[in-house]
């Protein structure tokens, strides 16, 4: 649009001679010029600029291509202006204000420096043709990552567009965690790559005779099911994580350890987690990896549970949280959505009791241990090495607590938040219900004994049947899984503010 109406301007300009036209109107029209310049050379990229203020605050309204030698131009109404390189997202996005310009009548001119920089990485001959990425983190507006592949045991990761500035340099493999590139080979520490727009920047580092790998395989009731991921993590010895990596289907992994150190492993499955060798990090086997080693036959067989949820209390919501408690009293959790059946994996051998909930997200059904409403009367599951135990677990309908908070005028209060808690006082769920005109609905209770509170955003919570004092507050108890409906209550017109 800016480019037609400079057209116009232009011709306009032309046609006007003297005495036979109208003086033409005056435009505040300047010119930016300069050379794009990555480490002393031109580069073919396309410039665009941002105004800072006004309507078009934050759009590209003009852009144009630099030359082969790097030098653009650029024509723009009078203003202050951001300059950038690959202005729609691409890895080189400048997004600072280090290119701001102000333009005004006349010609402006300001190139655009930038450096390029090389990281040259020797690896052991055996990593031939696997693929590793690099990525530069840090505040100097470069978002991007490069891939390079072991070439004659040299990885070569080119970046040819950088702010001046030091960088860390992020480096990893496919499927695997990264890690910050040191500067000695064996010596943990972060090496720094520093950029200037002179030169190319090169660091070269040899980590062929330190590069360690640990290689295993985990098998069990992960590959059983389709759509599971089984992922082993690397901790250091104060428990700090150094490395992981997902298992391929056939159950193998292959972390790789750059910086050779004590190492405790440990396996993780739908936030199951699982210590190699141990029940825990203090009791967990240490490797003690050395410089050029290669730890391999480490093996893991985990056992799983396939649990399908049925029953009179079943809904379609299926957000279900799965608690299991071990013969030790350990306890996992796992969230899992959809209508199962659901995979409950990496675990050992063993006898393991299951809490199912879908409390506070929708469900119907109450709270329940399998083979029993409470931990006392529930049904041990044993768990053979490598084993996927199927459980049906048929569900029983919960209990409900309905009601609806007033205005002062009896009217519904539809913007209300709605909480309900235990004796104790503590919060077990907190919804909002204005999608439902802002009645309270809590739906797959156990039984037990339970208060309600409502209010509006910025006001202390208002108990049933109308007081800002737990202790006063009317119990609401469920048995036999009951519903309890039709409550009301008034929120006074003098309601307390919660205190900023």
């Amino acid at each position: 649009m800016f480019m037609l109406c400079l057209g116009s301007m232009l011709l306009l300009f032309a046609a006007c001679q003297e005495d036979t036209c109208t003086p033409c109107p005056q435009y505040d029209v300047g010119r930016v010029e300069g050379y794009v310049l990555a480490a002393g050379q031109g580069m073919t990229m396309t410039v665009g600029a941002r105004p800072l203020f006004g309507p078009q605050n934050g759009e590209v309204v003009v852009e144009t291509t630099s030359g082969a030698d790097g030098w653009f131009q650029l024509d723009l109404p009078s203003g202050e202006y951001r300059l950038e390189i690959d202005p729609h997202g691409g890895i080189h996005h400048s997004g600072s204000y280090r290119d701001t310009v102000h333009v005004g009548r006349g010609i402006n001119r300001h190139d655009l420096l930038r450096g390029q920089a090389q990281v040259k990485v020797r690896v052991p001959d055996d990593l031939e043709g696997r693929e590793f990425r690099m990525d530069l983190p840090g505040t100097n507006d470069y978002s991007g990552q490069v891939n390079a592949i072991v070439q004659n045991g040299l990885l070569q990761f080119d970046f040819p567009l950088l702010w001046p500035g030091t960088y860390e340099m992020r480096m990893g493999a496919t499927h695997n965690s990264t890690f910050y590139l040191p500067t000695e080979p064996g010596v943990p520490g972060d090496g720094s790559l520093v950029v200037g727009t002179e030169n190319t920047a090169i660091f070269e580092i040899d980590m062929s005779e330190v590069y360690a790998s640990i290689e295993g395989t985990i098998s069990g009731s992960w590959q059983q099911a389709e759509g599971n991921y089984m992922k082993v993590i690397l901790v250091t010895d104060d428990n700090q994580s150094l490395a992981s990596v997902h298992c391929q289907e056939d159950g193998t992994f292959q972390c790789d350890v750059f910086v050779a150190q004590p190492v405790r492993l440990y396996s993780s499955c739908n936030q199951i987690e699982q210590w190699f060798g141990g029940d825990s990090f203090e009791t967990a086997q240490v490797y003690d990896i050395q410089p050029g080693q290669r730890l391999t036959d480490i093996s893991l067989v985990e056992s799983g549970i396939l649990l399908q949820l049925e029953g009179p209390g079943i809904q379609l919501n299926h957000d279900t949280e799965i608690l299991l408690r071990d013969e030790s009293g350990r306890t996992f959790t796992t969230p899992h959505q959809g209508a199962g059946p659901f995979l409950i994996c990496n675990l050992m051998p063993g006898s393991y009791y299951l809490h199912v909930s879908g409390f506070c997200d929708g469900e119907t059904w109450a709270p329940q241990w399998f083979g029993g409403g409470d931990l006392s009367s529930a049904v041990p599951i044993d768990l053979m090495e490598g084993e996927l135990r199927e459980i049906t677990m048929a569900l029983e309908e919960g209990g409900r607590i309905e009601g609806q908070l007033l205005d002062p005028d009896s009217q519904p209060i539809t913007d209300a938040y709605y909480q309900i808690q235990d004796e104790s006082g503590e919060v077990l769920c907190r919804n909002w219900w204005s999608w439902m005109g802002g009645s309270m609905h809590f739906s797959g209770l156990p039984d037990g004994t339970f208060f309600v509170a409502a209010g509006v955003q910025g006001y202390a919570p208002y108990y049933y049947p109308g007081t800002t004092n737990f202790a006063e507050a009317t119990p609401l108890v469920i048995a036999d899984h009951i519903a309890v409906t039709d409550l009301q209550w008034t929120l006074p017109a003098e309601a307390t503010e919660v205190s900023p």
